[in-house]
């Protein structure tokens, strides 16, 4: 389900960077370690250390006659997906070195939940469902009714269809819909009862266009990237349902719109079942008393929408039907992988079939806003987000932001990385042995990566001397689009490490896949600095990533 908010006019979608950091300092804490693990770097340089080898210490060195800066990132790496989520309260000291080590801090772990938004929750609860659907049925490929069809529709026919009645599925309403267009890949029907102001012929013809264009078609797209989809009706194409009850599920529509859905049940026999591969999306209805959609705001989010839950299709074909693994993939790298499609669609589609006549515009710069809003608290959202979470916009820009950042380290092309996406979703792996599989790369080494480059993106001083190219987005610019529109993005890059002179003193949690950033800066004479890293859950893998700055 595509969570859609209203966004302001055209962002300007340009390259370069530059860098800066600000500044904060907790009260004075007492620190001292035994034996704390030297790093010694030289600028680009970087290491990623288990805090439990080292009793949760770190030693930054004097820097002599000069000056150094580091960065340093304590992160849980644990990507494993639970109910409830891995996290780990934490405390992080730091000081100049003294002498003695003073008894461990015992914290305790805190976890906590948070109340989930309409149209957040219900497509969480979709990814929750096919879930619980595979693992009901084990290794078996699911079971479906004899095809209702062997043939596509007819131009014009008329089929009903059963719809999501509420947020949780738990019931189903009857709707009529009259088939407005046949291609090769797509039939788009339109609920008969949608509002006379909405969607024209030339409105779904065009829309049909779109996803059928043999060269950069959302069909095509997504294919290419994630692999094909099923097809267990076996009328050859993905039926589109345009109907007003999708926009019943947003209620009053207040903070969030449902734009659209995959409904993995549609694939089984059990009660509301179409028996094929559908996808739903609103209608325009502007006119409505409850939730107003307008025409322009429809059509915009449609091939939008569209691309991001055909990304879903194709990814319980490939791991639940085709290869019968008796899995779905990992929520968070499901996400991830469907808005990494929202922005292939807008580096493949023409200009000319967008809005504003960029399609980066109308197909990435949700991602961009989702990605600002995770960068400007990685603390406080995960990356690995629990199975009951709310699947907050937040979270979903760290999966577009960590699948972005695996595409460009790990695919020959690092621009559409169709190649390394196709294996990402092609496998009987899931989540983080996903990841570890495809790159031949520990996820605890990669998260204090990602977190790093989630800092020194766009520093092109420091990339010119980092020893590593996994440290910035190859492909975005992400300080240089935040800094041309002040007006979208209040700052000019959001990621701001508080900054430690002397002292500093900092508690709270350590959620999975993300973490604390902080610059330890040190001028001539200053003596060492070590830095004491507590946790109150070993589960959560705590690590730590240096790098040198300057």
């Amino acid at each position: 389900m595509k969570v859609s908010r209203l966004l302001p006019p055209a962002l300007t979608l340009a390259t370069l960077a530059a860098c800066g950091v600000g500044s904060g300092n907790g009260p004075t804490p007492s620190l001292s370690c035994a034996n704390p693990a030297p790093i010694t770097l030289a600028v680009g340089q970087s290491v990623i250390l288990d805090p439990v080898a080292s009793g949760g210490c770190i030693q930054i060195p004097d820097p002599g006659n000069g000056a150094s800066a580091h960065l340093v990132v304590a992160v849980a790496t644990n990507g494993q997906e639970t109910s409830t989520g891995i996290n780990t309260s934490y405390s992080l000291l730091a000081g100049n070195a003294v002498a003695a080590a003073p008894a461990p801090m015992q914290v305790p772990p805190v976890g906590g939940f948070r109340k989930p938004g309409t149209a957040e929750a219900f497509h969480i609860h979709l990814r929750q469902m096919e879930r619980g659907l595979v693992r009901a049925m084990g290794t078996e490929v699911l079971p479906l009714a004899p095809p209702i069809a062997k043939a596509p529709p007819v131009l014009g026919s008329t089929r009903s269809f059963n719809v999501c009645g509420n947020t949780n599925c738990s019931s189903f309403v009857s709707v009529t819909a009259t088939a407005k267009y046949v291609g090769p890949n797509a039939a788009i029907y339109l609920d008969n009862l949608a509002p006379a102001n909405g969607y024209d012929s030339t409105d779904i013809a065009n829309a049909g266009a779109l996803f059928e264009n043999p060269v950069y078609g959302l069909h095509v797209i997504d294919t290419t990237a994630f692999g094909a989809e099923s097809d267990l009706d076996g009328n050859g194409v993905v039926i589109i349902l345009l109907t007003p009850k999708v926009n019943a599920l947003s209620g009053s529509c207040t903070s969030s719109v449902i734009a659209g859905f995959f409904y993995a049940g549609d694939l089984t026999t059990q009660t509301g079942s179409n028996h094929g591969e559908i996808f739903y999306s609103m209608v325009p209805d502007p006119s409505s008393a409850t939730c107003p959609i307008p025409k322009a705001f429809a059509s915009q989010l449609l091939p939008v929408t569209f691309i991001h839950e055909f990304q879903h299709m194709i990814s319980f074909n490939q791991h639940a039907l085709v290869r019968n693994c008796g899995c779905t993939e990992d929520i968070w790298l499901n996400e991830g992988l469907s808005h990494f499609a929202e922005e292939l669609g807008g580096r493949q589609i023409d200009n000319s079939a967008c809005t504003n006549n960029s399609c980066l515009d109308q197909y990435a710069r949700g991602d961009l806003q989702n990605a600002y809003d995770y960068l400007s608290d990685p603390e406080s959202n995960y990356l690995v987000e629990p199975e009951t979470s709310t699947g907050t916009l937040a979270e979903r820009g760290a999966n577009w932001l960590f699948v972005r950042w695996l595409v460009d380290q790990f695919a020959a092309d690092s621009i559409l990385g169709t190649s390394f996406t196709r294996q990402l979703v092609g496998t009987a792996d899931f989540g983080v042995t996903n990841v570890e599989n495809r790159t031949g790369t520990a996820f605890s080494i990669l998260v204090p990566e990602w977190q790093i480059a989630n800092f020194t993106e766009g520093d092109t001083t420091f990339v010119q001397t980092a020893a590593t190219s996994r440290f910035r987005y190859k492909t975005w610019n992400l300080r240089r689009i935040f800094t041309l529109n002040p007006g979208y993005f209040p700052q000019p890059y959001p990621l701001v490490p508080p900054v430690m002179t002397s002292t500093f003193n900092r508690s709270g949690t350590l959620l999975a896949g993300s973490g604390v950033h902080l610059i330890v800066l040190r001028s001539a004479g200053d003596t060492a600095a070590n830095l004491r890293l507590t946790t109150g859950n070993a589960t959560a893998q705590a690590r730590f990533g240096v790098v040198r700055l300057q």
